[in-house]
């Protein structure tokens, strides 16, 4: 929400997008939307597929603990 609200995309892009990957890609729903907001960060420029991947890393890290 705070990437709509500061203007990176609307909800309604977010929301399309998220709609096509729940269509195209069988899984849970939280898989699906986090290739939606990753689909989105890439298209827009707002992170390079590095720095992507790093956050993904360092997430996942993090949420294992």
């Amino acid at each position: 929400m705070a990437l709509c609200e500061a203007g990176a995309f609307t909800y309604g892009e977010f929301r399309r997008r998220l709609i096509g990957e729940i269509d195209t890609t069988p899984g849970p729903y939280w898989w699906s939307w986090q290739d939606a907001l990753e689909h989105l960060l890439a298209e827009r420029r707002l992170c390079s597929p590095d720095e992507l991947a790093a956050r993904v890393e360092t997430f996942a890290e993090h949420s294992a603990h």
